[in-house]
């Protein structure tokens, strides 16, 4: 590889520790040029295993694929220093959301079994048979790379998740309430009101599609979760909140957006999203674009991701964390939060 894991920790040490600014912005430069090197592993990854979906009946509703935001990564090295960036393995990651539990599981068993040419699987989490204590439930899988001819890539690590459309919502309404409250809600920051929350919905979730809760909840009757999450937000509005960021935020929209990477800059303060598209061949101009932004990133007030979908239309629903759109989260959260009485089977 270009750079050896030991290189790549010092320089993450440096960015989160080092109040020499021209360390800093050295230590940034190669972190990005690090990052970048990571795209045309995933890319090759992920086009290998839409192929071995293909020759099957398992059917996902979308893919995509991203690299860290640098915000991500200064969090994620905060939260858990004693990793070291050189051991980060979602710099590159990429991800199947499939429309039930059933073509989900399917997809993982396959995956198992099947690995793509170059890539060797390294780790497996299975966070659907034992939820994160944060309520987050997919399936990672962490796959390193092999070649003898792209010195620069060889044994470098990405990560797949595999979700379904509820574990999605879920974890895209985590991030937008992140977003929003300037914390890093998915990492178990936040305040414990709002950490309640997601914990209770994640638990109603994992019932409705016949799932482990969360350890704490596992023997509570859903009848009991339920009460409890409608007592919570009674009290906090909590819905009320996610609910009312669908009716205030704008997206520039261009005559029409071509090409396979788009970078998303999202500003809190004017309730607007800008988009800029690029051709896979521009990859270098994107990088750079967003190296820039991210630059002048501030907590609270903005926020810049580069990502990579199949198909425009379905940016929207890859990333709707950057749309302020938890329109799939809210519609099945207000089954729960509307139940009176007459509960359907899937309550109890």
């Amino acid at each position: 590889m270009k750079y050896t894991a030991k290189q790549i920790t010092k320089a993450g040490e440096v960015l989160t520790t080092s109040k020499d600014k021209d360390a800093v912005v050295a230590a940034t430069k190669k972190i990005n040029d690090w990052r970048e090197l990571h795209l045309p592993v995933i890319e090759k990854l992920m086009m290998e295993l839409r192929l071995i979906f293909a020759n099957t009946p398992i059917v996902f509703d979308f893919s995509s694929y991203r690299l860290k935001r640098m915000t991500s990564i200064q969090y994620k090295l905060d939260f858990n220093p004693q990793m070291g960036l050189g051991g980060m393995q979602d710099i590159a990651g990429g991800r199947f959301v499939f429309s039930d539990i059933k073509n989900l599981l399917s997809a993982y068993s396959l995956l198992q079994k099947q690995v793509p040419s170059y890539f060797e699987l390294v780790k497996e989490d299975d966070y659907v048979s034992a939820p994160k204590e944060s309520g987050y439930r997919s399936i990672h899988l962490v796959y390193r790379y092999h070649s003898e001819s792209e010195e620069d890539w060889d044994k470098m690590k990405v990560e797949i998740q595999l979700r379904t459309k509820l574990q999605h919502s879920w974890a895209m309404a985590v991030e937008t309430a992140g977003l929003v409250t300037n914390t890093a809600m998915k990492s178990g920051q936040g305040s414990d009101e709002w950490q309640l929350f997601f914990h209770l919905v994640s638990c109603l979730f994992a019932t409705r599609e016949h799932t482990q809760k969360l350890a704490k909840y596992s023997n509570e009757p859903t009848i009991s979760i339920i009460d409890k999450l409608q007592k919570l937000n009674n009290k906090y509005k909590f819905s009320d909140q996610l609910l009312a960021l669908n009716f205030s935020f704008k997206v520039v929209e261009r005559k029409a957006y071509q090409g396979e990477m788009y970078l998303l800059y999202i500003n809190f303060k004017t309730k607007q999203l800008s988009i800029s598209s690029f051709e896979k061949e521009s990859s270098d101009v994107a990088n750079t674009q967003y190296n820039r932004l991210e630059n002048r990133i501030k907590d609270g007030e903005n926020a810049v991701v580069l990502v990579s979908v199949s198909d425009f239309k379905e940016l929207k629903e890859a990333y709707p964390s950057y749309f302020l759109d938890m329109e799939d989260f809210n519609n099945v959260l207000m089954t729960y939060l509307s139940v009176g009485k007459k509960r359907p089977s899937y309550y109890r």
